[in-house]
């Protein structure tokens, strides 16, 4: 895939190497200016080969820190590259060259903890020599295309998102004038020529509004300037290209005939042997991404996989789909992009895409074999509502994963606490979930088989106001039933009687989720304007609170019942003797997975209430 940025960090996506992302150097406004010019001609009809030359002015002694030294990522089994030329120019006029040696070469930052490694990827750090304030950093890098990992067309994409501080940004793509080249421009101002049987398409950044970045938001593709390219004819071609050369990797052999019989031994039901054949790959096949040569698009043989009891996203899929033909149940690939882009993808390019799951069309039902932590048929939070490429026998479908609902999507804290007469609590929770929230809870479960469940514990008190110590009841992670339950027991320091004004909520234990109406009520206090990422769900919270005898709550909140079109919350407060019951639900009902500022200002009072009525804090008088 096409890698057309310039200074951004190079990023591998969840799993398929190289996939569109839009991370960009962010600094200080004031501190530098920038000016890009980006000349993209296609070799052949199939080849890119990218010229990028910038020129940094250095403005403050926070931009010398940040743009110093720019390293330039690329995939050598994918392309040729070079640095052609790279100076620092004084503000009295002198040029002083890099020197070779200070052009360096290192392999990509790899990260074991999460099972990534790039294993053709090199990092070229240009390192700028004598560089104050005043000055303007100038180099040129080239980078000329020697393989596509899906063949049958080229694509390239750019985005400049407003914190790159860019003041001038310009794209040149020059390709015979007989390739059919579609574009999706935002943001730009287009002009176009043909000559000599060439077409030359200059692309040039219209004057943007700068902005912060805001905590949440979607991807930049879907709001900020950004050209994408693509000749590849349709989505049709795409799948048919990635589907000739996955498919035959998970033909089942006898070993693999051999264990999927052993795993769906006693199970008459095709859907219990397909759900055992999830299970079994997520406990026994351990994630990891080895990016070499075509293995960022094409997975190893189902075999191999089994061999090594490791694989990335394209390997475990093809090693289940190599276990589910053994049992006669056909299963799709499916593409899809675990970043938070949400607009309908076009042009068709492979770039879109950067992970790999399964549909099983005999339950219509998707499949993720890398989330360990996924009940069958449930998607992450991340792959909900998605456009997908699915790729099986029946063909190449462009659509989209099922969105969330609450109905589907659900939390529930129910706990049990008492405040002794010296003012400390303690207690009992039991946090249950359904649906992709289940799979959040099963990664805290995770983490607590890692840690220990006091370990951990103690761990998430520690972000929290909370002092004291707390505890974690195991539970297998790797428990697909649904709904899935995490045990806990308390015991605060957190004093609720040594003040005149009591300022501690009433605990349900540590906390493993942050529900919906925190972002969205975050989102209306800071006043962010750009569209996030939401979810519909139901969190729900009920809590028997035992007060010492002969003591009563003199604020008892009345109960709350508010509705937007959007969003609903319920509270019910009722004394039950020295027992207060309370009941608190809320509900987001959003469609999709983007809330614009609109949908945000939809649910404002419901999320406030919701925010107030969760950190109830009571107030105490003897009786």
């Amino acid at each position: 895939m096409t890698k057309a940025r310039i200074t951004a960090p190079f990023i591998v996506g969840a799993c398929l190497f190289g996939a569109l992302t839009a991370k960009v150097a962010q600094a200080d406004q004031a501190q530098f200016s920038r000016r890009a010019a980006i000349a993209t001609t296609a070799i052949g009809d199939d080849l890119l080969e990218i010229v990028s030359t910038e020129d940094i002015e250095i403005r403050g002694q926070t931009a010398i820190q940040t743009f110093g030294q720019i390293v330039l990522p690329v995939n050598e089994h994918y392309f040729d590259a070079e640095v052609v030329e790279a100076y620092t120019l004084k503000a009295d006029g002198r040029r002083i060259a890099v020197p070779a040696d200070k052009i360096l070469v290192s392999t990509a930052p790899n990260a074991p903890t999460l099972g990534i490694f790039q294993a053709d990827v090199r990092m070229r750090t240009i390192v700028f020599p004598d560089v104050g304030v005043g000055d303007t950093e100038h180099y040129v890098y080239r980078a000329r295309e020697k393989a596509r990992g899906i063949r049958g067309g080229l694509s390239a994409y750019w985005t400049v998102a407003p914190t790159a501080g860019f003041d001038q940004y310009s794209i040149t793509f020059d390709a015979p004038a007989d390739i059919d080249v579609r574009a999706s421009v935002v943001g730009f101002i287009q002009k176009k020529l043909e000559k000599n049987g060439r077409a030359i398409t200059r692309w040039t950044l219209a004057p943007q509004e700068r902005h912060a970045p805001e905590d949440g938001s979607t991807s930049p593709f879907d709001r900020d300037p950004h050209v994408l390219i693509s000749s590849y004819k349709d989505w049709s071609a795409i799948g048919e290209s990635f589907y000739d050369a996955a498919s035959p990797m998970s033909e089942p052999t006898p070993e693999i005939r051999t264990l999927a019989e052993t795993i769906a031994s006693g199970k008459s039901d095709r859907r219990e042997q397909a759900n055992a054949i999830l299970d079994w790959v997520g406990r026994n096949i351990r994630y990891l991404a080895i990016f070499v040569g075509q293995g960022g698009f094409v997975p190893h043989n189902a075999a191999s996989t089994l061999a090594n009891k490791y694989g990335d996203c394209k390997d475990m899929a093809t090693l289940t789909r190599a276990l589910l033909a053994a049992r006669g149940i056909e299963s799709d690939y499916v593409l899809i992009n675990s970043n938070p882009v949400h607009q309908r993808y076009e042009p068709a390019m492979p770039d879109w895409f950067n992970h790999m799951i399964l549909f099983v069309p005999e339950f219509d039902l998707y499949a993720d074999p890398t989330s360990a932590f996924s009940s069958f048929g449930h998607l992450t939070l991340q792959e909900a509502d998605k456009s997908v490429l699915r790729v099986g026998k029946g063909g190449v479908d462009f659509v989209q994963t099922p969105v969330l609902s609450p109905e589907t999507n659900r939390l529930a804290v129910v706990s049990d606490v008492s405040l002794s007469a010296d003012g400390k609590t303690s207690g009992k929770a039991t946090t249950t979930a359904s649906g992709p929230i289940a799979a959040v809870l099963r990664f805290n479960a995770a983490e607590i088989a890692k840690a220990g469940g006091d370990a951990y514990a103690n761990a998430l008190l520690a972000k929290s106001r909370w002092t004291g110590s707390a505890h974690f009841e195991p539970h297998d992670p790797l428990d697909r039933g649904e709904p899935y339950a995490l045990k806990s027991s308390f015991e605060f320091d957190n004093n609720f009687l040594d003040e005149d004004t009591n300022n501690n909520p009433i605990p349900v234990g540590p906390d493993l989720y942050r529900p919906a109406y925190m972002a969205i009520a975050a989102y209306n206090h800071r006043k962010n304007a750009l569209a996030f990422v939401c979810y519909a769900e139901t969190y729900e919270q009920t809590t028997d609170f035992h007060i010492p005898e002969r003591m009563k709550i003199t604020n008892l909140p009345k109960d709350k019942e508010l509705d937007s079109t959007l969003a609903a919350f319920r509270s019910h407060y009722e004394m039950k003797g020295s027992t207060l019951h309370i009941e608190r639900r809320f509900v987001s009902r959003v469609v999709g997975q983007v809330c614009t500022a609109d949908m945000a200002h939809d649910m404002a009072d419901v999320a406030e209430a919701a925010s107030k009525d969760f950190n109830f804090r009571p107030q105490f008088a003897k009786d």
